[in-house]
């Protein structure tokens, strides 16, 4: 299986950081991996697997908290490695496996640890989900592993590098992760196809969250019910998701706040004419499979949940997603618009009727507002409410006085009249533009030394110029070959595609070699060159090559020769035909060089070529030689 781009970027990138990042067995090097929902985690997390234990020998577990999730990360190991040695550990799966790689739900395995032995890495899928709490089942694994190995690594993945009361779960003393090693964004790979966009549908109400109270950093659950489960929305977005079916879409997800709640949207869904069904965590598993089958078969229009299809679900044909859940949470937010991220056939965006201000609570998924962890204060006041009748204070949630009987009256469910059309994307992606052609008329290269790093290794840059630019600055573009960076590294990898694609043999180890045989004429010659937009620069797409000129080749005797111009090694001058000198070499020999006539120096060696034209090389001669004998050029 070969990994995209931004795939493999994200493996090199953990390499690279446990190579350099400081570790101790206090605070062992333990970086995050983020990649957007839909951007296909798993393949990754299998080849960082793969190489964990062919290239190091490590025994691996992967843990993570659903059934579905472990079946997916063993399907993603072993479609990078099918003979990996792969154990599962799920009781939901009904397997107690161990092996050098163990899959396993962290509830199963959280009284078997000492099964697992020694542990060199820990991968965590979902890591958001890790509590930095002592008392739950992942720090108690953690503590167990390390106790028997202190300098665990641990890894883990998440398309949403924060929770909600911690904030980023790389920052705080209690924090497991020390790092981000890589971060894809969401709009790089909108961009480039590998997501689906998602546009913002207009909805009329909003819910009004005035009587919603919060506890432990989210709205109350009870309170939020009855701000949310109203007829006037429930109907707007039944009306909204129905409109939106009958407009094309085929695919709608609608999230509620509770069971009663997911069942009444279902009903409404329903009385207009639309199929609809309900999954929730009560759903039985065989129940639960031939809805989403239906559902992914697009037999079925549309699914109700609370709480269960957040993460984890993997549903390509989601085209509609109604919100009628609000959250605190910027992670929950994130991992519901993720749903319709991914690409189906037929599907060109996912329209997000997001009824519960979580755009305006959190801003666009691409830019999300992440509040940091807050200090406790001893000296804050909880906040209270008075009793009308005996003025005892009370907490806000409290409906009967604790002193006097007194009861408040249930709030009222209630929709609030603002309506909301927040962009779900910091900013409108515009349609990607097709590759733009250019002839060719001109390659150069040489060697590139990045300025202002002495560390960075060179890099081989081509430059391509079009018809008679030579030495005229109208260069097309450039690019640069990454041919002394870290063997296997991606950078590495591009540069052995590059070389093999126009010159054909072995990468050589350095720079200097490279341009050596591309002095040589071992480049292919090059006719055209496709470019398309990176940003505000130009980026090589494709290289059209002509057929390579064989020597001794005579077809075109008949015609006038072309005369070549190449520019000065020394004062890069463009020069045709510039005169033949004679020089001795340190041993004696006879050299042949063309000599540059503006600055004097040797005309040769420095790989500025026509894209069509051969090499002339200099050429030693001994006593018997005369200037006037056949010579190369």
């Amino acid at each position: 299986m070969k990994l995209r781009d931004y795939q493999q970027e994200a493996v090199d990138a953990v390499f690279a950081y446990w190579e350099r990042a400081p570790s101790t067995t206090e605070k062992p090097a333990s970086p995050l991996v983020v990649m957007p929902t839909g951007s296909g985690k798993s393949p990754t997390l299998g080849e960082t697997t793969r190489r964990l234990v062919q290239d190091y020998g490590c025994r691996v577990v992967i843990a993570t908290h659903r059934a579905e999730l472990i079946a997916q990360d063993a399907k993603a190991v072993r479609s990078i490695w099918p003979m990996a040695p792969v154990g599962i550990f799920s009781a939901g799966l009904g397997r107690k496996e161990v092996d050098q790689i163990t899959i396993c739900g962290v509830q199963s395995i959280v009284r078997a640890t000492s099964r697992l032995g020694h542990v060199d890495v820990l991968i965590i899928d979902e890591a958001h989900l890790l509590s930095p709490e002592d008392a739950t089942s992942y720090q108690r694994v953690i503590s167990d592993l390390r106790t028997v190995n202190p300098d665990m690594r641990i890894l883990g993945y998440t398309a949403t590098p924060y929770r909600l009361g911690q904030g980023f779960l790389t920052e705080g003393e209690s924090a497991l992760f020390t790092a981000v090693a890589y971060d894809v964004g969401v709009k790089r790979l909108i961009s480039e196809g590998w997501l689906s966009p998602v546009v913002t549908g207009y909805v009329r109400e909003q819910i009004d969250l005035s009587e919603v109270g919060v506890r432990a950093g989210e709205f109350a659950a009870k309170d939020l019910e009855l701000a949310c489960d109203v007829d006037k929305i429930n109907g707007i977005v039944a009306d909204d998701v129905k409109g939106a079916i009958d407009g094309g879409r085929t695919s709608a997800m609608i999230f509620g706040t509770s069971v009663a709640h997911a069942k009444r949207l279902r009903n409404e869904m329903h009385m207009r004419g639309v199929s609809c069904d309900v999954i929730t965590g009560e759903t039985e598993r065989s129940e639960r499979d031939e809805i989403i089958g239906r559902f992914k078969a697009r037999k079925l229009a549309c699914l109700s949940s609370c709480d269960v299809l957040t993460t984890g679900f993997d549903a390509p044909v989601v085209d509609v997603l109604a919100m009628v859940r609000p959250t605190m949470s910027p992670s929950l937010y994130v991992q519901m618009v993720g749903r319709g991220m991914r690409l189906a056939d037929g599907k060109t965006d996912c329209l997000l009727l997001d009824y519960g201000g979580n755009i305006a609570r959190h801003g666009p998924i691409d830019d999300v507002k992440v509040k940091p962890k807050g200090k406790k204060s001893s000296d804050a006041e909880a906040p209270t409410k008075t009793c009308p009748r005996c003025l005892a204070q009370q907490a806000p949630a409290v409906r009967v006085c604790l002193h006097c009987g007194f009861e408040w009256p249930a709030p009222e469910r209630k929709a609030n009249d603002k309506a909301s059309n927040l962009p779900a994307l910091s900013l409108e992606l515009k349609p990607k533009a097709p590759p733009v052609r250019h002839s060719v008329g001109t390659v150069e290269w040489h060697k590139h030394i990045k300025a202002g790093d002495d560390t960075a290794p060179p890099t081989l840059r081509i430059d391509y110029y079009p018809d008679g630019a030579l030495g005229l600055g109208r260069k097309i573009v450039s690019e640069w070959v990454c041919v002394q960076h870290e063997e296997g590294g991606f950078a590495w990898r591009k540069a052995m595609k590059w070389w093999a694609d126009h010159v054909g043999c072995r990468l050589p180890d350095n720079v200097d070699d490279a341009i050596e045989l591309l002095d040589e004429g071992h480049m292919r010659p090059v006719e055209a060159i496709e470019t398309e937009k990176d940003g505000k620069w130009d980026r090589v797409v494709a290289i059209h090559h002509g057929d390579p000129r064989e020597a001794g080749d005579d077809s075109d005797e008949d015609e006038a020769p072309v005369k070549v111009k190449r520019p000065c090694a020394e004062c890069g001058m463009p020069v045709e035909d510039p005169p033949v000198v004679k020089r001795l070499d340190a041993i004696g020999r006879t050299l042949f060089f063309r000599q540059c006539p503006y600055c004097h120096g040797n005309h040769g060696g420095v790989g500025k070529w026509l894209a069509h034209t051969p090499e002339i090389e200099a050429v030693a001669v001994d006593e018997n030689t005369d200037e006037g004998d056949d010579l190369p050029w």
